[in-house]
C-alpha cells in the first residue's frame, strides 16, 4: 500500500511540474579540480543532469550561475535544451560543459583554506532545482595558465608604418604557470581602416610549456603587398582571460605604397604645448579633407632613440580622442612624451601630419 502511494504520489509531481531534473543523477565531473594559485586557472566542468518529464516536448535545462563555497558567485549561465520522448522513456540524460575561470585573487582566497566548493543548481521546466558541487584544490601547478600577454613588434613598439613589400613580424611575449600546449593562431585583418574587421588567419602555434617561466614567441610574415591599415592578434585557444590585459594582444601597422615626406599641416588643437595628460584629457585635431583614418601616435624621446621609439598609437575616423585606460597607462610609463597626428587615405597612404607636440 505505501509502495503504491508512493508511485501515486510521484506521477502526481510530474503531472503538476511537468518536467523536473532528476535530484538521484545530477553529478559534476571531475568532482575535484586543481586550481593554480600562481595565476588565472581555466577549469573544465562537465555537468551530467537526468531530466523526467510527463509529457513529449522540449526541456530546456539551465543553471543561472554557480556559486563559491567562500562566498561569491563564478561563472555564467549554463543552457541546453533537449527533446524528451515523454513518461514512457523515463530519464533522459544531458551533459553540460563548462569551463570555469578562476581569477588569480580567487585563487589567492581558496589557497587560505585548501579547498572551497563550486556549486551549481539546475532546474528543468516549472520542476524544482536541484544542486551538485564540485570542489576546488589549490596547487602550485596544474594546467597552463597566463599571467601576462603581450604582443609587440619587434622594436616593442605597438604600431609601424612600413613600405610595400617590407618584412614584418610580430612577437608573442607570456608570463606563464603549469604544464600544458599552448595552441593557438595568427590572425590578420586588412588592408582596412575599420578596427576589427575581417580576422583571418595567417598561421598556428604549438608549444608545450611547463612550469613558471617567461616565453617570446614570433609571428609568421605579416602581409605587406598592399597599402592599408592592417591589425594583427594572437588568439590562444584557451581563450584569454579577461584579468589579462586583452588589448595589448592586438597590434596595428600600415602599409604604404610610397614613402614620400608629407607636410606638417595638420592643426592640433588640445592638449596645448606642455599640457599636463589627465585620464580626462582630450586630444583634438584639424579636419584634413580626403582623410579616411587619422593615426595618434605617441613617441618617447628619452631613450636616446634616433627616430624617438614609438609608444603607441590610437585610429580614429574623427577628429578627436580621449585615451583608454590601458593606453594612458602605458604612454605615462614612458619619459619624454610626444605626440603627433598623421591622416590617411583610403588605401593607408599618408596624406599629411601635424608638428610633433610635448605632453607633460
Amino acid at each position: 500500500m505505501k509502495r503504491l502511494f508512493v508511485i501515486i504520489a510521484h506521477l502526481l509531481v510530474l503531472t503538476l511540474s511537468g518536467t523536473l531534473v532528476a535530484n538521484a543523477q545530477v553529478s559534476v565531473s571531475p568532482q575535484v579540480s586543481g586550481v593554480n594559485v600562481d595565476g588565472t586557472s581555466i577549469v573544465t566542468l562537465r555537468w551530467r543532469v537526468g531530466v523526467t518529464s510527463a509529457t513529449q516536448g522540449k526541456v530546456q535545462v539551465q543553471s543561472s550561475a554557480g556559486v563559491l563555497g567562500m562566498g561569491g558567485v563564478a561563472g555564467g549561465n549554463l543552457s541546453t535544451s533537449v527533446l524528451h520522448p515523454g513518461p514512457a522513456v523515463g530519464t533522459v540524460f544531458v551533459t553540460l560543459v563548462e569551463r570555469l575561470r578562476v581569477s588569480r585573487t580567487t585563487a589567492k582566497r581558496i589557497s587560505q583554506s585548501g579547498t572551497t566548493t563550486y556549486t551549481r543548481s539546475f532546474s528543468g521546466g516549472s520542476g524544482p532545482a536541484v544542486s551538485a558541487r564540485a570542489t576546488l584544490r589549490a596547487t602550485t601547478g596544474g594546467e597552463l595558465t597566463f599571467r601576462n600577454i603581450e604582443l609587440r613588434f619587434e622594436d616593442a613598439s605597438r604600431f609601424q608604418v612600413i613600405d610595400s613589400g617590407q618584412d614584418l613580424t610580430a612577437q608573442l611575449a607570456l608570463t606563464t604557470s603549469g604544464r600544458g600546449v599552448l595552441r593557438g593562431s595568427w590572425e590578420v585583418a586588412g588592408p582596412v581602416s575599420r578596427r576589427g574587421a575581417g580576422f583571418r588567419p595567417i598561421g598556428r602555434l604549438q608549444q608545450f610549456i611547463a612550469g613558471p617561466r617567461s616565453s617570446t614567441f614570433v609571428s609568421p610574415p605579416l602581409p605587406s603587398n598592399a597599402p592599408g591599415v592592417y591589425s594583427v592578434r594572437f588568439v590562444p585557444d584557451q581563450a584569454p582571460q579577461r584579468d589579462v590585459l586583452e588589448p595589448a594582444i592586438v597590434l596595428r601597422y600600415t602599409v604604404v605604397s610610397k614613402r614620400n615626406a608629407v607636410e606638417n599641416s595638420i592643426g592640433l588643437f588640445a592638449p596645448k604645448p606642455g599640457e599636463s595628460l589627465t585620464r580626462t584629457t582630450q586630444f583634438r585635431w584639424q579636419t584634413i579633407q580626403g582623410t579616411r583614418t587619422y593615426r595618434l601616435e605617441f613617441f618617447d624621446f628619452k631613450t636616446g632613440r634616433t627616430p624617438p621609439a614609438p609608444v603607441a598609437a590610437i585610429l580614429s575616423e574623427d577628429n578627436h580622442v580621449q585615451l583608454r585606460d590601458f593606453t594612458f597607462e602605458r604612454i605615462t610609463s614612458s619619459g619624454e612624451l610626444y605626440w603627433r597626428v598623421v591622416s590617411l587615405d583610403s588605401e593607408g597612404k599618408e596624406l599629411t601630419s601635424s608638428s610633433v607636440r610635448e605632453l607633460k
